[in-house]
């Protein structure tokens, strides 16, 4: 058995998983293509086809094998490889015998298969020859194959051989006289008489290179080099080379071009030239050794004896690549029905076998999947998907975080499910599944209700809902308790009816009766405005209008809570919630979408991103609300399932924080690593995890985990930060306020911004990684040259290893203080009629920097004021004195103090005492002097 595979890798990228990701896939379910191409092979022996592809994945090469097993004529996906290999490009893949070889740049890969068309990897080997990156390789019969490196010195062939133990080994050489060109080379090697053509295009040169290969005694002898060079009126640059067609025999080459095809007599140098049918220049495929190929909707045949190639109808028409598996086989694909086509070729007629390629999980998964189609049962983690007309279910396992197919549907021939214009989920009680079904024919709506039974989702009841027994479209149906359904009627009027439907307990059986809704109360508008919101996993339901309406119009300024009573047979008010208004309080604003929490917490987006977050009252029996922040989230019903606490996710995939403090929404910057092109929704059964619905053509299904549910956010409110840090106030700056899910570490300090920078290091303010705290003094208010600048604070912290900053200012607010005294003053011991001075403004400040004016009272006999700030004079008369002083600053405010003063014969206080000396002191500075060192308290007032 020899199968080839040819193919080039795909160069896909994925986001390497990092602590950045939002997600870690665990599993996935992939109803992928199944137009196979030139990369698949077929075994005869165990009716299995191969179909391989490589991804290049976190810069790492994977090898995609899928293996398809027969049934029923349907190739059905039952193996899919992922196999890491080294980081070289992979040039073909060859099975012989019970080995599949994979080869690379530099090493082969070996894998074992089994008879029944199992595969496992065995190893990665070396090559047994050094070759550049742009080789390629070749089989040529049985176990043997040619590699050729384009660009090395030597210009060879080489000849390799597979043994019996799947080893790779260099059997012999083969000169190549000239270089060839790599984009305009074809190989073709005639098995009956072991040669090797080479055919060589290059703009009007054609080189023909014929060997004979002897490989018992390892000789390849070249036989024939001829080059053909044809005229300017050939077309090269428009003409491609697809491929060839060897009479080894009478050395006949047919070559077929994009625009035109040629036979060549390489004896005689001589060819025939025809113009080419370019309509399915694409769709060509030839099978080994014979003298016909496939182009689009065309069966070609060479005739060799008449030097061109004759054309029929095939009866296959496809727009496709077609591949030979095989001299009797053809692959064909069908991009229609997602399949393809297995063609029996029998010598000049193709004939199409009913044999299908169908996608993995085939059966089990909707070729195609609207975005309203999915559902998602949170009691028993069942996921129910609507298409092609069919029910699939897919059980969910939290504890392991896998999926798995459950059931299917088949109901696809009742006319109910036939007419579907929409599906929509009720919910799920008493061990039935209801859904209900809008008619795309009439008005009408039908409730459904479906069970699970082994590998079955099979309908049990269906029940027409009308009104009062006439057609009547149906806008909402809901759960309202465990034994009942409320269905709304459409309505023009402002009061609305709905149907009743009772279940009964230990049938699950339905019946439905007409009621008016709330006793015919008025609302603002038809009920096609109005929706029922759930509130949390209660049966409490908030009623809503979607439009705004004039205040002078409305009948209704608040949003009823409902809950059904089953004894009355209707709702009941429980409480209400004020409608809010637009900005110039004309209208009430329409409901957008509504998010609840839990039944007694709710945010509302109202129209025109008008966001408010209600929380239920207890004590007072009435809901409190306040404004949310604005934010570009967008809450829609699709997400009451897709959020872990406090983090959601969007509607495409992107993670968001939701703030407590605020009620605003702000985007993570982690990396939406399942992202795709399509619609996806995604279900969160737990803290931690839950899957991803691909929406679409081809359908997918993949578990993750969330890599961080409390990452990192920034909410891009720091840098409009105004802060003031007013003098002697306790300053606090939570970083929280600005960054969300903040840790100690996740954010550095720096003072000085933008201009000399230094780390944060304030005598008076502390960073403990979260809050910027302390108490500004008059200190930090003033500098050398006066006012001090204000503090310019850098904040540094890192997004998916990107680093970030932001500045801010605390702006210095400096309060006005009184004067105040350098140190306390105690009395002064004076001798008797000696001169003494001292400057006022060595004893008393202004703590602002700003000039005082004195006063002075009285003052002793002999001593008088100076320029308003000096005192000085001699005191003769013996006694005890108080000077009493008034300093005042610019704003008015003033310090009192006394100067007390003792004259006596010594100038030295009582020997028990022990104050300090003044007599014989005559300096300037002498008063201050002892008044620094005195030890009695001074009284003093600010005014």
């Amino acid at each position: 058995m020899r199968i080839i595979i040819l193919f080039l890798l795909g160069m896909l990228s994925f986001n390497a998983w990092s602590n950045e990701n939002i997600y870690r896939e665990i599993s996935s379910v992939v109803n992928e293509s199944a137009i196979v191409q030139k990369n698949t092979v077929y075994d005869a022996t165990s009716n299995t086809l191969y179909s391989a592809s490589f991804e290049r994945i976190n810069k790492v090469n994977h090898l995609k094998l899928k293996v398809y097993s027969e049934a029923e004529n349907r190739y059905r996906l039952v193996q899919n490889l992922d196999i890491e290999m080294p980081s070289d490009e992979v040039t073909a893949v060859e099975i012989i015998d019970q080995y599949l070889i994979v080869f690379s740049r530099r090493n082969y890969h070996r894998f074992s298969v089994t008879g029944d068309g199992h595969v496992s990897f065995i190893e990665s080997l070396p090559l047994p020859l050094t070759l550049s990156e742009n080789f390629s390789i070749k089989p040529l019969k049985a176990s043997y194959f040619l590699a050729y490196d384009y660009y090395h010195e030597e210009q060879k062939g080489y000849v390799l051989h597979l043994d019996d133990s799947g080893i790779l080994t260099k059997s012999f050489d083969i000169p190549i006289p000239e270089k060839q060109l790599r984009e305009s080379e074809q190989y073709y090697f005639d098995v009956l008489s072991d040669q090797l053509w080479i055919v060589s295009v290059y703009q009007r040169t054609f080189k023909f290179l014929k060997y004979q290969l002897d490989f018992e005694n390892g000789i390849g002898e070249q036989l024939l080099h001829q080059t053909t060079v044809l005229d300017d009126s050939f077309d090269y640059v428009n003409n491609s080379l697809y491929l060839t067609k060897i009479n080894s025999l009478e050395n006949l080459v047919y070559v077929r071009m994009s625009r035109m095809e040629f036979i060549f007599s390489v004896n005689e140098v001589v060819e025939n030239k025809f113009e080419a049918d370019t309509e399915y220049t694409a769709a060509t495929a030839s099978p080994d050794n014979l003298d016909y190929h496939v182009e689009g909707d065309k069966l070609v045949r060479i005739d060799w004896q008449n030097l061109q190639p004759v054309r029929q109808n095939s009866g296959i028409v496809s727009i496709g690549i077609h591949h030979f598996l095989n001299n009797k086989l053809l692959m064909v694909p069908d991009f229609d029905a997602n399949e393809t086509k297995l063609i029996e070729f029998n010598g000049n007629v193709l004939r199409d076998t009913e044999k299908r390629v169908v996608g993995g999980f085939s059966g089990k998964l909707p070729s195609s999947l609207g975005q309203q189609n999915s559902f998602f049962e949170s009691e028993t983690n069942q996921l129910m998907l609507f298409g092609d007309n069919e029910f699939f279910v897919w059980n969910y396992q939290p504890p392991t975080n896998d999926i798995s197919y459950r059931a299917r549907s088949h109901i696809s021939q009742n006319d109910t499910i036939q007419n579907v214009s929409q599906m929509e989920y009720v919910g799920y009680t008493l061990e039935s599944y209801f859904f209900l079904v809008r008619s795309n024919t009439d008005a009408s709506s039908t409730l459904l209700r479906m069970q699970l039974d082994g590998e079955e989702f099979k309908l049990k009841q269906e029940v027409n809902l009308t009104l009062n027994g006439e057609i009547s479209a149906v806008l909402q149906s809901i759960i309202v308790n465990d034994t009942t359904i409320v269905a709304l009627h459409y309505s023009r009027e402002q009061a609305f009816d709905i149907s009743i439907c009772k279940i009964e307990e230990l049938t699950a059986n339905i019946d439905c009766q007409s009621s008016p809704f709330l006793q015919h109360q008025l609302f603002n508008s038809g009920s096609s405005d109005y929706q029922f919101v759930r509130l949390g996993d209660s049966y409490k339901l908030l009623f809503a209008s979607k439009r705004d309406i004039d205040v002078t119009l409305a009948h209704r300024t608040t949003m009823p809570i409902l809950s059904f009573d089953n004894e009355l047979e209707q709702f009941v008010v429980e409480s209400e919630i004020k409608l809010e208004k637009d900005e110039h309080e004309t209208r009430y604003l329409g409901v957008d979408n509504v998010l609840h929490f839990d039944q007694n917490n709710v945010l509302i987006d109202y129209n025109y991103s008008s966001k408010f977050y209600y929380q239920f009252n207890e004590t007072s029996s009435s809901w409190e609300s306040q404004q949310a922040a604005r934010s570009a989230f967008n809450i829609g019903q699709g997400l009451q399932g897709s959020h872990s606490n406090d983090y959601f996710i969007d509607y495409i995939g992107w993670a968001w924080v939701f703030d407590t403090k605020d009620f605003g929404f702000y985007r993570s910057k982690q990396v939406n690593n399942l992202n795709s092109d399509g619609y996806v929704s995604y279900i969160v059964v737990d803290d931690s995890k839950g899957f991803a619905l691909y929406h679409g053509a081809l359908p997918e299904i993949r578990t993750f985990e969330f890599v961080d549910t409390q990452p990192f956010v920034d909410k891009r409110t720091l840098s409009s930060l105004s802060v003031e840090g007013v003098q002697d106030q306790p300053l606090h700056i939570d970083f929280s306020d600005h960054f969300l899910n903040l840790k100690p570490g996740d954010i550095t300090l720096s003072l000085n911004s933008g201009f000399d920078e230094t780390n944060f290091n304030h005598r008076n303010l502390k960073w403990d990684g979260k809050v910027l705290s302390g108490t500004l003094d008059n200190d930090d208010m003033f500098d050398d040259e006066g006012f001090a600048s204000n503090l310019r604070i850098k904040a540094k912290w890192h997004e998916n290893q990107i680093q970030r900053s932001s500045n801010f200012t605390i702006k210095l607010v400096n309060v006005n203080d009184a004067p105040d005294l350098y140190a306390p003053l105690t009395t002064q011991y004076l001798k008797a009629n000696e001169l003494y001075q001292g400057e006022l403004l060595e004893i008393a400040y202004d703590p602002d920097r700003g000039l005082l004016d004195f006063s002075v009272s009285n003052l002793p006999s002999g001593m008088e004021l100076l320029n308003g700030r000096t005192i000085q004079g001699a005191i003769a008369k013996k006694g005890t004195y108080t000077i009493t002083v008034v300093a005042t600053e610019r704003d008015g405010l003033s310090l009192t103090f006394d100067i007390p003063i003792v004259v006596n014969a010594s100038g030295q206080p009582p020997k028990a005492g022990g104050g300090n000396s003044g007599g014989g002191i005559t300096s300037p500075l002498a008063i201050l002097a002892l008044l620094s060192l005195c030890l009695l308290q001074l009284s003093r007032r600010k005014v």
